[in-house]
């Protein structure tokens, strides 16, 4: 522990230490476990105590990057961080989802929220474009998060492009070559 300054009242009775592990909720999704970063002060002159997370913008925008690449359905506590995390109201994600502002609530306030995988890729679809959004306004990510979202974002991006930018074709068309069947025009 070192003994420093006292952020509220002043006093040069205030120590710090820096804790090997510290779990933090100021997030809403439960208890994250930092390790490093994390200050903790107590004053012996007013008896306040309190906590400084360094760098803590960034913190919360790696916590939102990683729920973007997290495998598997997000919890409801998940998609309200996200949605938070983007500057999005319940109503202007319901708007982009097609749904009522009463269905974003219902899910976010369900620990599993019964998407099935369609409504969930698009889900998350909309909220990685409101976070690369968000992000040139408020960038605190490193070169090496942007790495991970990059190429988060061109298989995300190039999932939904194929889906969703290509017409509905009435008939499929397949060709025999070398006694192996092959499509005609093969998906990229």
């Amino acid at each position: 522990m070192t003994t420093r300054i006292c952020p509220a009242c002043g006093s040069k009775d205030a120590e710090f230490s820096a804790p090997p592990e510290y779990r933090y909720r100021g997030s809403g999704l439960g208890t994250i476990r930092l390790h490093g970063g994390v200050q903790q002060i107590r004053c012996g002159a007013c008896g306040e105590a309190s906590v400084h997370i360094e760098k803590e913008q960034q913190l919360l925008q790696v916590l939102a990057l990683m729920l973007l690449l997290k495998p598997g359905h997000l919890a409801g506590r998940e998609m309200r961080y996200l949605r938070a995390a983007c500057d999005l109201s319940q109503a202007k994600l319901a708007q982009s989802l097609d749904v009522r502002r009463e269905t974003v609530a219902e899910r976010e306030g369900r620990d599993n929220p019964r998407l099935d995988a369609g409504a969930e890729f698009f889900l998350r679809v909309i909220l990685l474009r409101e976070f690369l959004e968000h992000l040139k306004s408020d960038d605190q990510l490193s070169a090496a998060h942007h790495a991970m979202l990059n190429e988060h974002c061109k298989a995300v991006f190039g999932m939904s492009d194929r889906v969703l930018k290509h017409p509905r074709k009435r008939t499929l068309a397949v060709r025999q070559v070398d006694q192996v069947w092959e499509p005609e025009l093969a998906i990229a």
